[in-house]
């Protein structure tokens, strides 16, 4: 049985309703092409997005577009196995030295799968980041209250750059979640601050191991990518 699978471009086309199972990349944004289980994707893309992948094992190949004279030249960078887990989306990337790279892994909201549009959800997506319920403060995050409070004065201060610093601050000095971090993000307009407070808080938040999260707070796939790098370094 031939296995569906589907590949788009961009994370944020208007007609993409489902959420990717695998988000796959190379570290310098590169063009390449790709197989997975011997289905070959011959168009050369920056970023790709696969659907439909079962939970398990696959074996991918991946090859980078190069530009010799008039000639375009498929340099192998991978080969091996990916494996997707159940009900979950993963970010990849090639890395530098050819080596597979899972960056994230972010559950998948089970509205994104039916068959209605009305009920899809487009990853990533500020819907899918958690508000922080804590009725209290303790070592996991800030209580709602304070954090809200957070919010507020961000929020006061019209000056973007202005705003960075002072989130900048108070997250030094909070004890914060990942989710908090995300809904810290949503606070700047500009996509480069978004980036800069992900990549500065990295090493504040409580629960690393959940920071994927942050993603759904950036927009496009180029600011991804490059936040990709940023936290790989």
């Amino acid at each position: 049985m031939l296995m569906k699978i589907l590949l788009s471009f961009a994370f944020a086309c208007s007609s993409l309703v489902a959420q990717p199972v695998l988000t796959l990349s190379l570290q310098d944004s590169s063009f390449f092409t790709a197989e997975i289980n011997n289905q070959v994707f011959n168009e050369p893309q920056a970023i790709m997005n696969f659907y439909d992948l079962p939970a398990g094992n696959h074996q991918l190949k991946v090859y980078k577009i190069l530009k010799t004279g008039n000639s375009i030249v498929k340099q192998p960078v991978y080969e091996g196995k990916i494996l997707i887990d159940k009900n979950s989306s993963t970010i990849a990337y090639i890395d530098g030295f050819n080596q597979l790279k899972i960056t994230g892994k972010t559950a998948i909201i089970e509205s994104s799968k039916t068959s209605s549009s009305s009920n899809q959800t487009e990853f990533p997506n500020p819907k899918n980041i958690p508000t922080n319920t804590q009725q209290t403060t303790d070592a996991q995050g800030m209580n709602n209250a304070q954090f809200k409070s957070l919010l507020g004065n961000l929020a006061s201060i019209d000056v973007e750059n202005e705003r960075l610093k002072t989130a900048k601050g108070l997250i030094s000095i909070s004890t914060l979640k990942s989710s908090q971090i995300a809904e810290i993000m949503l606070q700047f307009e500009m996509e480069s601050n978004r980036i800069h407070i992900a990549d500065y808080s990295n090493k504040y938040v409580s629960d690393p191991q959940n920071y994927d999260i942050v993603y759904n707070a950036i927009r496009s796939p180029r600011s991804i990518r490059r936040l990709i790098r940023r936290l790989s370094n």
